[in-house]
């Protein structure tokens, strides 16, 4: 959570990111606060994705 963090530690979290992304690596942030994170998408929709009722129908049924 980003919450709690002051200015100059969400600069410190954001350069940690950039470093871990030049690396080749990947972060996912959840967070209501701003976050610059520069040429990254900055937004996962996941409203196309829908759960699968079998797979919990079929749970159910094996108990």
């Amino acid at each position: 959570p980003t919450v709690g963090l002051d200015r100059d530690a969400i600069g410190l979290l954001e350069g940690l990111v950039a470093t871990h992304r030049a690396d080749g690596g990947l972060a996912v942030l959840a967070t209501h606060q701003p976050v610059n994170l520069g040429g990254t998408e900055t937004r996962l929709d996941l409203s196309t994705y829908v759960a699968n009722r079998q797979i919990f129908d079929d749970a159910e049924g094996a108990q």
